[in-house]
């Protein structure tokens, strides 16, 4: 099932999900589930290293 949710960015909608239902799984691939907690906590180690790398932040706010 595909949910559409307008005019929210794809990290806080993540973010939001991660806080109200952590365990729901957010990516289903065969057998394979991962939920919006752990993925919440794969976008944050991402977004930690791109400083360390060079990447610059930019606020599309």
């Amino acid at each position: 099932m595909i949910k559409r949710v307008s005019g929210t960015l794809l990290n806080d909608f993540l973010e939001q999900s991660a806080n109200r239902i952590p365990e729901k799984a957010a990516l289903i691939c065969g057998k394979e589930r991962i939920a919006y907690a752990q993925i919440d906590v794969m976008a944050n180690q991402l977004a930690n290293a791109f400083p360390a790398r060079g990447v610059e932040s930019v606020q599309h706010r």
